[in-house]
């Protein structure tokens, strides 16, 4: 089994999250050099040599990929390799979890090229979490992740990760404290960008307090850039759009 600590539970859920005991996870001494463009360049053009020897594993509803289960085809990853799923409404009873080493996540479109791989949390837990070492990356495409429900942090989870996402969308998620849509703990040298995403349609709400903040995401320290991504309709108690603390985020930036 996974060892886990530190996420938001859902109804009737113990808290879970990830911890690592083979690697070392948060920054080095060399994080802050990677806040630079040319620096980050290289970190994707390593990702790029890297895939030389990546694999792709595929996942699909109806057996004939090599897995059924998102999480079964992340854990079974090796360095760079590409997780292809299929279109389709993927149930999750837990969060999926990718904790390293580097992966990129493809969902698939449909003809209008909008993503057609759902996450559905059920209304039952976090959707999508994101924890990388120094030095490792992920890239999310053409995924929708909905229906969480959580304490905080529901659609999308990260922290301290190199993360690109690309055609995706957050949308109908609900948390009762903060961040609806995603809640992002960020580096300075750790970007994490979204490139023609959409972030609509989450909400932040107590049923017993007044303490709902970010209805579209809360990002606390490091860098965000949102590239010709839409961010609208969400809602909360305090502040229904992104939430920040001791962030930069760039709009439109290349």
């Amino acid at each position: 089994g996974r060892a886990r600590a530190g996420l938001a539970a859902g109804p009737g859920r113990e808290a879970v999250g990830v911890a690592r005991a083979r690697r070392a996870v948060g920054p080095s001494p060399a994080v802050a050099a990677a806040a630079h463009p040319a620096s980050r360049a290289l970190l994707l053009a390593a990702g790029l040599a890297g895939s030389a020897t990546a694999e792709t594993i595929t996942v699909c509803l109806d057996g004939s990929c090599d897995y059924t289960d998102i999480q079964e085809a992340i854990d079974a990853s090796a360095n760079f390799d590409v997780i292809e799923i299929a279109a389709g409404t993927y149930l999750l009873d837990e969060p999926v979890i990718v904790y390293g080493p580097s992966v990129e996540i493809r969902g698939a479109v449909d003809g209008k090229g909008r993503p057609a791989t759902i996450l559905d949390g059920q209304g039952a837990g976090q959707v999508l979490a994101i924890i990388l070492a120094v030095g490792e990356t992920a890239r999310v495409e053409n995924v929708v992740i909905t229906n969480g429900f959580a304490e905080f942090g529901v659609g999308l989870w990260i922290r301290h990760s190199l993360v690109d996402f690309e055609n995706c969308v957050i949308s109908g998620n609900h948390a009762e404290t903060q961040g609806g849509g995603m809640f992002l703990n960020t580096l300075p040298g750790l970007p994490i960008t979204f490139d023609s995403c959409e972030i609509s349609g989450n909400t932040v709400s107590h049923p017993k307090f007044d303490s709902g903040y970010g209805g579209a995401g809360w990002i606390s320290e490091g860098l965000v850039r949102l590239i010709d991504t839409e961010v609208s309709g969400n809602s909360a108690e305090h502040s229904g759009g992104l939430v920040e603390h001791d962030v930069t985020i760039f709009i439109n930036d290349q």
